[in-house]
């Protein structure tokens, strides 16, 4: 996880270094004049940003990345970049000169683009050598694993994990409750079997495998009785250390993507695993995403003849909801339940096309918002908005000259009430039919909604979870200019512009993406 991350340094810097181009052109832009950013100005010099952009993160690579995160030499760290950022310099001064890309730059305008590249891609460089330093100390991005039954087995079974997996397993410890038949064993009990249930308790836990023989049935029944207040996957490794099935009514569905993630890496490195039937049936492991074949231009089309004589609901999946669908089963059934599902991320279409080839088709949630309210919706089409304030929805009835638009804006957390979601329900069952209905009560929030719409069998009309689509169009966040859209490089622009609220989101949560990817089939469904 940590080197494919350092390799995720090469995109960083690409949009660093344009961004630091954006940001000195518009600080000598505004220095010069009290207006915004000139178009033209920038024009002048894109060509300069780009080859830089371009020619950056392969100049500024450090191969010792992954040992100085993984040994904590952060200082050593940003020592090699700083050593490494004049010969960049060098570089694309020399380049320029040579093939003239650089006529006409000014001084006032190089200075300060050199400047913000070193700020931030050096910040850059700190910022995730230190979060992914905490993360593997707090056993986010390593497979965290407790044995319980000391002795031979027990000794070559950790043997075998850290020969397979190296870095990526953190053994907690062998916890046995029977201490004096433990003492001649490579790996002594930690604990017993209380102080383990106490450990986990306090801190997350991955997987605990018990090394005790079939044969000891009565304390293997036991000691499971008692694991089962931790919501952690339980694996049985008999006298061979092959790991076999997960025990009976063990491995909590929240987090039966652990059990896979776990038995995934030992299956590769030829540690055969076997998987109960119970988990095999599971949805959360090797997950499958389905997406229609659509992009803006094409679903458009089909949502403008959709008509109000049936129902379906559309989901936009974007990298926050793949990571949800690994996490929870209960929000693949949402997906799969979903008429349309429309990819909502640049990002990882790029991404995609970048490592396995693959070429997907995207349809922005907050693109077709706005397309649906420019191109299809009538002012006398009935229109139902689950979401927003009523500013909100006065805007847009003022904006598009809308004449049936009917708002709801149900109570913060209603989904967890009973009484809130039938209120909603109803609201949107007495509209029906209409034409859309835009759910913009965030996710999985909205997307709960539309299943219950839908398994309920009273509503027509097409129902589109928005997400935050409505802020943008009317004007309460700003969108990332089209040339970082394009990059799939927005959440950037979200995260400069919302940095409290969406920090967690992308540089906590996000990197999980690289993994949760190589653990994604995608299957493209033909247009309908």
């Amino acid at each position: 996880m940590v080197a494919l991350l350092g390799d995720s340094m090469l995109g960083f810097d690409f949009v660093a270094i344009l961004f630091a181009a954006w940001l000195a052109s518009w600080t000598i832009s505004t220095g010069f004049s009290s207006a915004v950013l000139v178009p033209e100005f920038w024009s002048n010099h894109n060509r300069a940003a780009l080859a830089g952009a371009v020619l950056g993160p392969f100049i500024l690579r450090d191969p010792a990345f992954v040992a100085c995160v993984r040994d904590c030499r952060t200082l050593s760290l940003i020592g090699g970049h700083l050593a490494r950022f004049p010969m960049f310099v060098v570089i694309v001064i020399g380049l320029g000169v040579l093939s003239g890309f650089l006529y006409g730059v000014s001084m006032n305008w190089l200075l300060p683009w050199f400047a913000n590249a070193l700020v931030i891609t050096s910040l850059g460089r700190c910022l995730l050598a230190v979060t992914l330093q905490r993360l593997e100390r707090d056993g986010i991005i390593v497979e965290t694993v407790a044995v319980v039954g000391a002795g031979p087995v027990a000794d070559r079974l950790i043997r075998r994990l850290r020969d397979a997996l190296g870095d990526n397993v953190l053994i907690v410890g062998v916890f046995d409750d029977r201490f004096g038949r433990s003492q001649n064993c490579a790996n002594s009990p930690t604990g017993s079997v209380a102080e383990l249930i106490d450990l986990g308790k306090s801190r997350s836990l991955d997987w605990i495998l018990i090394t005790l023989p079939d044969s000891a049935e009565a304390r293997l029944s036991s000691i499971v009785q008692r694991l089962k207040v931790l919501a952690v996957p339980v694996g049985l490794c008999p006298q061979s250390v092959g790991l076999v099935s997960a025990y009976p009514g063990m491995a909590d569905r929240s987090s039966t993507h652990r059990f896979r993630t776990l038995s995934g890496h030992l299956s590769r490195r030829g540690i055969p695993v076997e998987v109960s039937p119970r988990q095999q049936r599971s949805p959360v492991g090797e997950l499958e995403l389905t997406l229609d074949n659509h992009d803006l231009g094409s679903f458009l089309q089909l949502a403008a003849g959709f008509g109000q004589d049936t129902y379906g609901y559309v989901v936009t999946p974007n990298a926050d909801h793949l990571l949800r669908l690994h996490r929870e089963p209960a929000f693949q059934m949402l997906y799969a339940e979903a008429a349309y599902v429309l990819l909502d991320s640049r990002f990882i279409a790029h991404l995609l096309r970048l490592t396995r080839g693959l070429r997907l088709p995207t349809c922005l949630g907050s693109d077709l918002t706005a397309a649906l309210f420019d191109r299809v919706i009538k002012p006398d089409d009935r229109l139902v908005l689950i979401g927003g304030s009523s500013e909100q929805a006065r805007r847009l009835t003022v904006r598009y000259g809308l004449k049936h638009l009917v708002h709801f804006n149900p109570p913060m957390g209603f989904i967890r009430t009973p009484a809130a979601v039938e209120a909603c329900l109803q609201f949107i069952e007495a509209q029906s039919p209409f034409r859309y209905c835009l759910l913009a009560v965030g996710c999985p929030q909205q997307e709960m909604v539309a299943q219950q719409l839908k398994l309920r069998g009273r509503t027509r009309g097409l129902a589109l979870c928005i997400g935050a689509s409505i802020n943008f169009l009317t004007g309460e966040e700003r969108r990332a200019p089209l040339w970082l859209q394009r990059c799939g490089m927005e959440w950037l622009f979200r995260l400069v512009n919302s940095p409290r609220r969406l920090a967690k989101r992308y540089l906590v949560q996000g990197p999980k993406l690289f993994a949760v990817l190589r653990r994604t089939g995608i299957r493209l469904r033909a247009a309908r």
